[in-house]
């Protein structure tokens, strides 16, 4: 990708940034890492996406990107994970506010695409439910990874790709679920890559103690060696229809969120998987009307009518 200045985000809000350092880390001259404003309340008391006004020392780029630099805070005094980030590779980073809903959020993903002469943008979920089909009861953070998705399918087909790193580490759907859900949607597109000690090295690093999944995907990324993790990557991406159980061999379940929840690892969880944007959004219920909503507070009473939980019932 010589020559290509590329964006990647890490949608799931929380601590997903840190699913973008791999990428980081191949293509540091030409990448900018991005997350989102939105914080679990374990980490950030407010429940919902911060706006850009509401940190100092950011420099705000347009109404939903601010600047992050390692002394960036909220102004009651707390340090995103972003910041952390920024401190750790010597570089500022995006944070990214999601209120005003899709359109809003493209608009200002585009605006700083144009100025920055990015070309490429690639959207990063830790855990895979940002494949969820909207029906599953197990889902509970749906708002930030669809709107996110939504974004992307907008910017354009040519422009990225959503990215999936961790399966199954957040709890959010089984592996089961998981893997017919990949075969639905295409596997024509479904492409992986592995990764490495060095990502895992500097993952550590950057996860400060603020991001659960993360930590328990690569906690099973090294269960695995780097070449053998590879291996299967490379196996997916040749195969046009892999045999994803096979591969993946047999899950390990892990207590998340205190006993909340419970995440399945596998030999898939320290790979990145990439799928098409649009396949991926028009294969669920969500695309029929998250683009409906200038404001997520909307979205989120539009999605519990529906009997959808979101990140607002589940802080």
């Amino acid at each position: 990708m010589s020559g290509t200045r590329c964006l990647y985000i890490g949608i799931g809000g929380g601590g997903d940034i840190v699913a973008t350092l791999a990428d980081y880390l191949r293509n540091k001259e030409a990448s900018v890492v991005a997350g989102l404003t939105w914080k679990r309340r374990s980490h950030d008391p407010i429940g919902r996406p911060r706006r850009i006004g509401e940190f100092r020392n950011i420099r705000k780029y347009n109404d939903a990107i601010g600047v992050v630099t390692p002394e960036t805070t909220t102004y009651e005094g707390v340090r995103h994970i972003e910041a952390h980030v920024s401190e750790l590779i010597g570089e500022p980073v995006l944070t990214i506010d999601i209120s005003g809903g899709v359109f809003a959020t493209a608009a200002a993903i585009e605006d700083y695409m144009k100025k920055e002469g990015i070309s490429r943008v690639f959207g990063i979920d830790v855990g895979g439910d940002v494949l969820c089909n909207g029906d599953e009861p197990t889902v509970r953070s749906p708002i930030a990874d669809q709107v996110m998705l939504g974004s992307l399918v907008l910017l354009g087909t040519d422009s990225g790709s959503v990215s999936v790193f961790g399966l199954g580490a957040d709890g959010e759907l089984p592996l089961a679920d998981f893997y017919r859900r990949i075969e639905r949607i295409t596997m024509q597109s479904l492409y992986a890559t592995a990764a490495r000690d060095r990502d895992l090295a500097l993952m550590d690093r950057a996860m400060n103690g603020q991001t659960e999944s993360s930590a328990r995907a690569a906690e099973a990324a090294r269960r695995l060696t780097e070449e053998r993790r590879m291996d299967i990557a490379d196996t997916i991406t040749a195969q046009r229809h892999p045999d994803l159980r096979s591969l993946a061999g047999p899950a390990r379940p892990v207590p998340l969120r205190d006993g909340r929840r419970t995440g399945e690892l596998s030999n898939l969880t320290g790979l990145y998987l990439h799928l098409n944007p649009s396949a991926v959004y028009n294969a669920s219920c969500f695309s029929e009307f998250v683009g409906n909503y200038d404001n997520i507070q909307d979205l989120a009473a539009e999605m519990r009518r529906r009997g959808i939980a979101t990140e607002f019932d589940d802080q």
